[in-house]
């Protein structure tokens, strides 16, 4: 039987829901952080996008549901993250992340549960399943961005051991 961790919410998060249990929809979001990816040593950095992606994934497990317009930018804003001239990031910055964001987390929550990378086909019918279609799931752009991922759960898997240590 798998079992979950909880990362714990940084960046000062007050919301009393953040340590709450959530419901299960969110695991079907990939958001749940296996016990052994959660103990993996540091060692890889993060880039700007992995930290958007780590906020994403944060306000996935707050409020159960995919931020929307500004939701993300004021949720970023919160924690830290600004953008030029030192006010929220743009939506529009942002916006194009989301299918990565997504694919990421579908790509994520396969190989928690197969033990294997799935290939770019398999995540485009599990990405169409989630109801995310169009030219940025196509299996073109998924193998493009699946080149990337085991970086960034690396990256994540080591950032997650630092803030529990």
């Amino acid at each position: 039987m798998r079992q979950w961790v909880t990362v714990p919410v940084r960046r000062g998060f007050d919301d009393p829901r953040a340590d709450a249990e959530k419901p299960d929809e969110v695991e079907d979001l990939a958001v749940a952080v296996s016990r052994t990816a959660a103990q993996r040593p540091a060692g890889v950095p993060l880039t700007t996008v992995d930290r958007y992606y780590e906020v994403w994934a944060e306000y996935l497990r707050a409020f159960g549901t995919d931020p929307n317009g500004e939701q993300l930018p004021e949720f970023l804003a919160a924690r830290g993250f600004t953008g030029r001239g030192g006010g929220a990031v743009s939506p529009s910055t942002l916006r194009r992340y989301l299918p990565e964001f997504r694919a990421y987390a579908a790509w994520q929550n396969i190989l928690d549960t197969q033990g294997q990378q799935p290939p770019a086909d398999e995540l485009a019918m599990v990405l169409a399943e989630r109801g995310h279609v169009g030219a940025a799931y196509a299996v073109t752009k998924l193998e493009r961005l699946l080149e990337d991922f085991p970086r960034r759960r690396a990256a994540l898997a080591g950032d997650w051991a630092d803030s529990s240590a």
